[in-house]
């Protein structure tokens, strides 16, 4: 279980230097009905973000334990002087705190949250760094482990699809998975998450990943709310695996979000089939057609077309021949 509350806000000097200023302060920060660790005091970070989510700065930082210090990633989620959107930023983060607290006894499948913290008045989730760093840069230091980290990621899909209770994912791509010590895959990022049937899906399309995103999600403006299912984890996920055999992200020859949104609606897939299979064939990835095969059909503009995560385990052993 996690925090259930924030102590007064502990000044980081070096941070708050670069946090924008704000005419008055963000609504308060909502109860959880969790019990992590409050960090706060514990916490000191880099003042430069790694990584920036559009509604959230990554940090690294290194955390007091005693005598030792413990490398860890800081998930600051930001705060705005629009209402609305705050309320949005702070549903993605209770989504992620209460989605880890149902997976909290499992870490083998998700990064470990050490706790939690108020960084410049706004709150952040302290996450165990991994010295794989995440699943792009894993693959760019170890281009011969394609294949294992892709079984590797399939188990993690897997693991939340059928979890009791299953959790959609909804936002996967490579940079919310992460590599742990002994090269297997975490996921990193519960933000978008949802167990369908059970929690209410209000958080809508801010800071959607549209070049992962599944066709029938794209919705029209003034309609933020359609909610990710398993099929659309699915498109997602094939787009995962090609980005890891190919190093380049859906959508390549689309520059701009812009224009990668009408290519979606029209159905044009976010991989061509001849550059895929080349590229598969120059990393050595046998039966690269076959493999082409499996992604296609999880493309599939009708959703009830495409298979589960089971389906496309089976389908993948038949590929690459693992057991």
């Amino acid at each position: 279980m996690l925090a259930s509350k924030f102590a007064s806000l502990y000044r980081f000097p070096h941070y708050n230097n670069h946090l924008p200023r704000v005419n008055r302060p963000p609504p308060p920060l909502p109860a959880l009905s969790t019990s992590a660790l409050d960090l706060s005091t514990r916490l000191r970070i880099d003042p430069l973000p790694q990584d920036q989510g559009p509604l959230y700065d990554v940090h690294k930082g290194v955390l007091s334990q005693g005598d030792a210090e413990v490398p860890v990633t800081v998930k600051i989620f930001r705060t705005s002087m629009d209402e609305q959107k705050n309320t949005l930023i702070y549903e993605h983060y209770l989504r992620e705190i209460r989605a880890r607290e149902s997976l909290a006894h499992d870490y083998p499948h998700i990064t470990e949250v050490m706790g939690t913290a108020t960084i410049g008045g706004k709150p952040a989730i302290v996450i165990r760094s991994y010295t794989g760093g995440d699943a792009a840069e894993y693959i760019r230091l170890h281009p011969h482990s394609k294949v294992d980290l892709i079984i590797s990621v399939v188990q993690v899909v897997k693991y939340l699809h059928t979890h009791h209770p299953q959790l959609v994912h909804g936002d996967l791509k490579l940079s919310n998975i992460v590599v742990d010590d002994n090269g297997r895959a975490l996921i990193g990022s519960l933000a978008s998450s949802h167990i369908p049937g059970f929690t209410k899906y209000t958080v809508g399309q801010v800071g959607a990943s549209y070049r992962w995103m599944a066709p029938e999600l794209i919705v029209d403006e003034g309609d933020d709310t359609r909610p990710p299912t398993f099929e659309s984890d699915m498109w997602a996920f094939a787009c995962v695996i090609a980005q890891l055999i190919t190093g380049i992200v859906p959508y390549q020859f689309r520059r701009y979000t812009f224009q990668v949104v009408p290519s979606i609606a029209k159905g044009v897939l976010p991989y061509n089939k001849t550059s895929f299979i080349d590229t598969a064939n120059a990393c050595g990835i046998n039966r690269s057609e076959g493999l082409w095969q499996v992604l296609e059909q999880c493309w599939e503009k009708d959703p009830t077309r495409r298979p589960t995560v089971t389906q496309f385990e089976s389908s993948l052993r038949g590929v690459f021949e693992f057991n």
